[in-house]
């Protein structure tokens, strides 16, 4: 674990076997990738840690043990810029991404079918509805939605509407099937547990009995209100592994059962997140880059055709509150639905590779700017002359009294480059934004020996005021616990 009160410089190597497909000819191991999301997101929530994936290949004849200890000692002394690094043979290979603009598709280069079969594994919400409701107006498309086994069966559906309010989630899902079902009325739902083997082969064989052949598979997961959108610091061991069950667990349950199918494709729905990292957003990158993995080994064994697209922008309602703060700038880069659709079938008329990135703006900007952002934070902060001016606000300068306070002033101009924070002026109002939250968050546990909340720091102590409160609160409460000394430490700074 990395500690909320790091002070020094902490360089982190993750060194892998096997993860990255360079040759084409490595054999993927898919569990090797967890951690791989985490580089890209530790460095961003911990200004003072740098990251760096090596991905080796042991099994390769070409190369003896020792060149490839060589090969880490040398890459373990180079400077870590946040990058992922690969050896093949006597050759280094560093991950960088090009722009591909795909033109625009005619009909009979779209891997879909007039009146194919299709498989949705995770209901309607979010922009899925969308795409149910597209494949069955434009292609006539045989649907086949899996909803977990918990929800009402479709004879259940008007005892349930009449018994529950508008704005219930199951009412607004029935409604979803029922819209979608006016359009193509033999749409077959399917109560399923999508983490059950035994369930989903059955699920398959209901689907070939009533609709026919399967000819592709759209594996999207679905965002749940309890979305762990939270840092590293607060991500617990029972969380991660509760969210990986819901969300890992079904793509390794989909491999099993789509090994003797037949299919034109399986797209994998993952987030842009698991290239350009995320404040906040560790345990979604994670798990997005375990479904590219899974997309590169299924690639490479070659049966089913398995495309992992790492989509910009998605507006999922259940996220949008805590997207809205923690992901910072995301809506800039969202897509309108017309949009989404568009990429999505001129992917499908692209026949190569089992990766496909959706970036609204130049990712290479992007990923130079998360990479970067740190140390261009820093060097501000360490000028005197990059310090501007308190701006204009809709409050008055309220100077800071308590000891506390005055810790905290500092910190805010420091990590904000102003003169003057007043006690009263909003985080957000003074140019905050996610990336300086998680700073200002990990400066004030080093300072203050506090754990708070990042979603506390957020929306209820955004001003400094507020925050002292709060510190000061915490600090009375451990006083009994702190030995004489500290206590007398306290209490002068209260």
């Amino acid at each position: 674990a990395i500690s909320s009160r790091l002070v020094d410089e902490l360089k982190i190597a993750l060194i892998t076997d096997s993860a990255q497909s360079v040759t084409g000819l490595e054999k993927i191991e898919p569990g090797q990738s967890l951690a791989a999301g985490l580089m890209k997101v530790i460095p961003q929530e911990y200004t003072n840690v740098s990251c760096c994936h090596i991905d080796i290949e042991l099994s390769n004849p070409q190369i003896s043990l020792s060149d490839t200890v060589y090969n880490l000692k040398t890459e373990l002394r180079l400077e870590m810029a946040n990058k992922a690094v690969a050896y093949r043979g006597q050759h280094r290979w560093i991950e960088t991404f090009e722009p591909v603009r795909l033109p625009e598709s005619e009909a009979s280069q779209i891997r879909l079918r007039e009146e194919g079969t299709y498989l949705i594994t995770s209901g309607l919400q979010g922009i899925v509805n969308c795409l149910a409701t597209h494949l069955a107006k434009q292609w006539q498309a045989k649907l086949a939605i899996i909803e977990p086994d918990t929800f009402p069966h479709a004879n259940e559906w008007q005892s349930w509407l009449q018994t529950h309010e508008l704005e219930d989630e199951t009412s607004l899902e029935i409604r979803k099937l029922q819209a979608i079902k006016q359009i193509v009325p033999d749409v077959l739902i399917i109560n399923a547990d999508v983490q059950d083997v035994v369930s989903m082969k059955t699920a398959i064989q209901q689907i070939s009995i009533q609709l026919g052949c399967l000819n592709g598979v759209f594996y999207t997961s679905a965002i749940s209100e309890d979305e762990p959108f939270k840092p590293i610091q607060e991500i617990t061991q029972a969380g991660y592994e509760s969210y990986f069950q819901q969300k890992g667990q079904g793509l390794m349950c989909l491999q099993n059962i789509l090994q003797d199918q037949t299919l034109d494709f399986c797209l994998l729905s993952s987030s842009l997140s698991s290239i350009v990292g995320g404040i906040g957003m560790a345990s979604h990158v994670v798990i997005n880059t375990f479904i590219d993995a899974v997309a590169r080994h299924q690639y490479h064994l070659g049966a089913v055709p398995f495309t992992s697209i790492n989509w910009d922008g998605w507006h999922l309602a259940a996220a949008d509150s805590q997207q809205t703060v923690l992901g910072a700038k995301l809506a800039d880069f969202e897509m309108s639905t017309d949009e989404w659709l568009t990429a999505l079938e001129r992917i499908l008329s692209f026949r190569t590779g089992h990766q496909l990135a959706v970036s609204t703006g130049n990712l290479q900007a992007r990923l130079n700017q998360s990479r970067h952002k740190k140390s261009e934070t820093q060097s501000s902060s360490k000028s005197d002359g990059s310090l501007h001016a308190r701006p204009t606000l809709n409050n008055d300068y309220v100077a800071p009294v308590s000891e506390i306070e005055k810790k905290l002033a500092v910190i805010w101009q420091s990590i904000l480059g102003i003169e003057t924070v007043g006690i009263q002026d909003n985080f957000f109002d003074l140019g905050g934004d996610s990336l300086l939250a998680v700073q200002l968050l990990s400066q004030v546990r080093q300072n203050f020996p506090v754990e708070l909340p990042l979603q506390q720091l957020l929306f209820d102590y955004s001003n400094i005021e507020k925050l002292a409160i709060a510190i000061e609160e915490v600090l009375l409460q451990n006083l009994e616990q702190m030995s004489d000394e500290d206590a007398k430490a306290l209490l002068a700074m209260l």
